[in-house]
């Protein structure tokens, strides 16, 4: 089964949308909606990562084509060693073309750069189509 995005006339929802909706289908129609992940390492000093966070996801919000944004802290392990990652986050476009869009606008320019700096460095960065 295949996730992909369409545009659909607003009157099809009975309801206000200004982006596309995604469907589930089992055709592919060329357009897979794509998300950023962005990992950030576990940090020596996570509190002033978390301090310049608000600002980021406000330049986050910015980058076009953006139609979904997920931030979540990772949960510390519980048997005491050490966490995988600090935080992620998570930025959904209607396709590759419109994330690798993202990434080399203006807002892009200003974005990514001050994200990994804010992180020191230890960020991951993937782009993966969702298929479900």
């Amino acid at each position: 089964m295949w996730c992909h995005t369409i545009v659909l006339p607003l009157s099809a929802y009975g309801r206000s949308a200004h982006r596309s909706d995604t469907v589930l289908s089992g055709e592919w129609t060329g357009r897979m909606t794509t998300k950023i992940e962005l990992i950030v390492a576990e940090l020596e000093n996570p509190e002033a990562f978390d301090a310049q966070l608000p600002a980021l996801l406000e330049e986050a919000r910015a980058l076009p084509g953006l139609q979904r944004l997920e931030s979540g802290r990772v949960w510390p392990k519980e048997d005491g060693t050490p966490r995988p990652a600090h935080r992620t986050l998570a930025l959904y476009f209607a396709g590759y073309e419109d994330a690798s869009a993202a990434t080399a606008s203006p807002e892009g320019a200003a974005f990514f750069p001050a994200f990994v700096g804010s992180a020191g460095g230890g960020v991951t960065g993937l782009f993966t189509e969702v298929e479900d």
